[in-house]
């Protein structure tokens, strides 16, 4: 097995999903991986350390974001080489801000590996999550200004979501949860649904591609929160709690007089309803049928995630 694979390979191991559809998704993973990895090598650094730093992480992980950005955009019949390079602007949008988060978290592992401060230092983590967001956003430029405008505006709200999760940690409300997981999480999840859309001149499903973006945001969210208190550390990659427990949902709600049971069944509660918003706003989009199918398919494993 691909060591760089090996979280998306067990999530797709323990799915119900068939074998043609995970070898799919696998592949996928795979050229995703092989890409990032080679984006960061051919990158003009004089720097070994910042080079090491930037390559540290990258082909490692599940690559859902990007999977779901391909798989969306090849519905909306974008060609194969943009859809990569739109899934692969965002896989690294989405590293740069992982190396961010763990420096602020003070999270020692991510990913099976030591957080690149841990193995780097913080200022080259710093350094190295603020190029692979430019480099991004180099990507993103082959695909036109309209587009890094959509991203940068994600990256200003996903910063204000950030800030406001630091400021306000256990204090907050469930309704603030969400508005900070919207800027965080699904800021993201929008801006590559509505790129594709208007890559593929189908500007008309700007606000479902909107929707789609913000409610699978948060069902991803609360499915991260609800691993960091249910699952296997070791098997996640992370060997050590990721979020703080004053921002993880499972832990407001026991903080607010539900018990562990409880607590975790709001949340699943949670996670398929947004689910379902998710797939409904999807359908209203005029995809070709074999990727509609696939997103719902891999939408549907946020329900029942072990990792």
């Amino acid at each position: 097995m691909d060591e760089n694979l090996s979280l998306l390979t067990t999530m797709l191991s323990e799915s119900n999903l068939n074998e043609d559809v995970k070898n799919y998704i696998l592949n996928i993973g795979k050229v995703l991986s092989d890409r990032i990895v080679y984006s960061i090598e051919n990158i003009p650094l004089y720097s070994e350390k910042l080079k090491k730093a930037c390559l540290h992480l990258a082909g490692r992980g599940k690559f859902l974001r990007g999977i779901f950005t391909y798989l969306f955009s090849r519905g909306l019949g974008i060609d194969e080489e943009d859809s990569i390079t739109l899934a692969l602007s965002t896989e690294l949008y989405h590293l740069a801000s992982l190396i961010h988060d763990d420096i602020i978290d003070k999270a020692p592992y991510r990913r099976g590996l030591r957080s690149v401060h841990k193995e780097y230092g913080i200022e080259a983590a710093i350094v190295a999550g603020d190029l692979l967001i430019i480099y991004s956003n180099n990507l993103l430029s082959r695909l036109g200004c309209e587009v890094i405008k959509i991203y940068s505006e994600a990256g200003v709200r996903l910063a204000d979501g950030e800030m406001l999760e630091l400021e306000e940690g256990s204090t907050r409300s469930i309704d603030e949860y969400f508005r900070v997981i919207e800027l965080k999480t699904s800021s993201v999840f929008e801006a590559m649904f509505i790129s594709a859309t208007l890559l593929a001149g189908r500007d008309k499903y700007r606000d479902q591609a909107k929707y789609l973006g913000k409610y699978l945001g948060y069902a991803f969210q609360l499915s991260d929160d609800l691993l960091d208190f249910t699952g296997d550390p070791i098997v996640m990659g992370k060997l050590g709690k990721m979020d703080r427990e004053d921002v993880n949902i499972v832990y407001m709600l026991i903080r607010m007089g539900y018990d562990d049971v409880d607590a975790i069944e709001r949340v699943r509660e949670f996670i398929r309803e947004y689910i379902s918003i998710s797939i409904k706003y999807l359908r209203e989009i005029e995809l070709d049928k074999m990727y509609r199918d696939y997103l719902i398919e891999i939408i549907n494993l946020l329900e029942g995630r072990s990792l």
